[in-house]
Parts: C-alpha cells; sequence; structure tokens
C-alpha cells in the first residue's frame, strides 16, 4: 500500500491520507474539499465551482501516480443541499466531458468548513 499526497500541498491537520494505492494500482482518493491544496483557501464561488474544483484535486492525487480523470471509476459526492444536483451534474458533464463514471450523491446536513460539495474517488492506474 502507497500514499499519495499532492506535491508541494501544506499539511493537513486531520488523520487521514489524500489517497491510497492498493498493489494492484487502484486509487482510493479520500473526500476532496473544494480547498486549493498549495495554498489552503476555500473556493468562493457557489456548487458549480466548488464540484469543478474538488474534482480538480481529485485529478491532483491522481496526477501523483501519473493518473489522470480518464482513470476514474465511481464517486461519491456529498452535497449539503439537494437543490444542488443540477449544478453538480453540470460540473460533473464538464470536467468528464463524455465519460461518465458510477457515481453517488449523497445530501449530508452540513460540510465541513462550510462548503457545499465533497467528492471522493475509486481510480484504476
Amino acid at each position: 500500500m502507497e500514499e499519495l499526497t499532492i506535491k508541494n500541498s501544506k499539511k493537513v491537520g486531520a488523520h487521514y491520507s489524500a489517497g491510497i494505492v492498493d498493489s494492484k494500482a487502484t486509487v482510493y482518493v479520500s473526500g476532496q474539499l473544494p480547498i486549493n491544496p498549495i495554498t489552503r483557501e476555500k473556493c468562493e464561488g457557489g456548487v458549480y465551482e466548488q464540484t469543478l474544483m474538488a474534482l480538480e484535486n481529485i485529478e491532483s492525487v491522481l496526477k501523483e501516480k501519473n493518473g489522470s480523470r480518464k482513470d476514474i471509476l465511481r464517486t461519491t459526492a456529498y452535497v449539503s443541499d439537494m437543490d444542488y444536483w443540477e449544478d453538480v451534474n453540470k460540473a460533473y458533464s464538464d470536467f468528464f466531458d463524455e465519460k461518465k463514471p458510477a457515481r453517488t450523491i449523497v445530501c449530508v446536513p452540513a460540510i465541513h468548513f462550510n462548503l457545499l460539495v465533497e467528492i471522493e474517488a475509486i481510480a484504476e492506474i
């Protein structure tokens, strides 16, 4: 098992890895918030912009193993309001283009730092 971190990212104070690679190159990416991993600044946009940033953060973790969005098999998106579904779906469509990974969207009462979305992923590189 190998732990992945984004190069030059600031250390997070919580007890988790950004991603884990098993011996078969399956990458399990921890929930990514819409926070810049280098500066730790929160995304100031709405749920569309926050969803794109969380997905881009997932791709940044995958790049540490020479992967990309094309390697993502499945995501789970946690949103603070199901009224965000259309904007989240639009961000997914713009990010993935024609690729459609398996996906679950779960409505939760709150997301850390009062953000609107958090997304985790599984990829095969």
